[in-house]
């Protein structure tokens, strides 16, 4: 059973109000890690969440804070804070587009609070009022204990102050037709741990599609990928791992037109994936490299919170037991899934 949290991560005078001093922000992301250790390269899933306050107009001043899981007996949960301080320039005349530079320092509290500075550029696009679309280039300097990394990530972020509090004369009334976003949208990044070289990727995106004013058409799908040399010149050896997931499934909301949504929601998850580069032993008899894929069924509930019109706070529980499996293996056991995310309801942003 794991656990896993998602959420990742815009100048006229409308944007300037976003980004002026007093608002609050928050994001949040998720996806495929992967943790560069003695014995080789261990993927597991991480749930990383930003937060920060305009100390003045542009001028963010905030933490992020990333927990990881990784599936390696000589490694162990990794927890990092990371403070940083960001800059907002205007990008032309645009009215939704903001670009930003970014400072930090990452604290490996795992590694005996090891330090690794990092320097960041990026954009972000208004795609409803105090909802961002956020694309980043970052660079993790390597210290004794720490990685090099350089990432490009696409993910989603939000604004609340005074020009985005809750109206409760705007409503959040649910009707066919309206969609929901809530992905993590897309993370990469090449790193160097001392001899180690290695690259990983992840594509989510999770959405729905409302078909009434209760009943929504809920997709996902995800892509991750990670390879890493570990060899030498005389004996070559890389590590790679493809994983795909696809589920598709309908979500009953309650209580719509109000703050408070609880729902239900039922469907089907589809997981593959192939590793290739360590030896396996089935039954005495060495592999180089496995492949295997589950069909589970994805039942779970949760509630959804608005803090305005076009964004909300969704906490839901699923379980995914597992109906059939091809594995080389003990099958694994079922799932559970406990997920925090960010709703956005792009088509919603007329009514403000």
């Amino acid at each position: 059973m794991r656990f896993l949290f998602f959420f990742l991560l815009s100048s006229c005078s409308i944007l300037s109000a976003q980004y002026s001093k007093g608002t609050v922000y928050f994001g949040q992301e998720s996806g495929i890690e992967f943790l560069s250790v003695t014995d080789g390269l261990f993927g597991g899933f991480g749930m990383r969440a930003r937060g920060g306050y305009f100390v003045r107009d542009r001028l963010l001043l905030g933490a992020a804070v990333e927990a990881g899981d990784f599936a390696s007996i000589s490694s162990r949960n990794q927890f990092q804070f990371t403070p940083f301080a960001r800059y907002y320039f205007p990008l032309g005349k645009s009215r939704n587009a903001q670009l930003f530079s970014e400072t930090g320092l990452t604290i490996n509290f795992d590694e005996q609070a090891a330090l690794s500075p990092s320097i960041a550029l990026g954009g972000e696009y208004q795609i409803a009022p105090g909802a961002m679309l956020t694309a980043t280039v970052r660079h993790n300097f390597n210290t004794q204990r720490l990685p090099r990394l350089f990432t490009l990530g696409v993910g989603l972020n939000v604004l609340f102050g005074e020009q985005h509090s809750l109206d409760p004369a705007l409503g959040h009334v649910n009707k066919a037709g309206d969609l929901l976003l809530n992905p993590s949208i897309g993370n990469a990044a090449l790193g160097l741990n001392f001899s180690t070289e290695y690259a990983f990727a992840t594509v989510q995106l999770d959405g729905g599609f409302f078909l009434s004013n209760h009943l929504a058409l809920m997709v996902r799908a995800g892509y991750n990928t990670f390879r890493a040399d570990v060899g030498t010149d005389i004996l070559p050896r890389n590590l790679t791992s493809n994983e795909t997931v696809l589920g598709m499934g309908l979500r009953y909301q309650i209580n719509n037109g109000k703050q408070w949504q609880p729902y239900v929601q039922g469907g089907l998850q589809r997981l593959r994936r192939e590793q290739a580069g360590n030896q396996y032993f089935i039954n005495g008899i060495s592999f180089d490299e496995i492949s295997f894929k589950h069909l589970s069924f994805d039942v779970g509930a949760g509630v959804m919170y608005h803090l305005s019109t076009t964004v909300a706070l969704d906490l839901g529980l699923s379980w995914l037991p597992i109906i059939q499996s091809q594995y080389p293996f003990i099958p694994p056991g079922d799932q559970v899934a406990a997920n925090f995310r960010i709703v956005v309801f792009p088509s919603r942003s007329g009514q403000n």
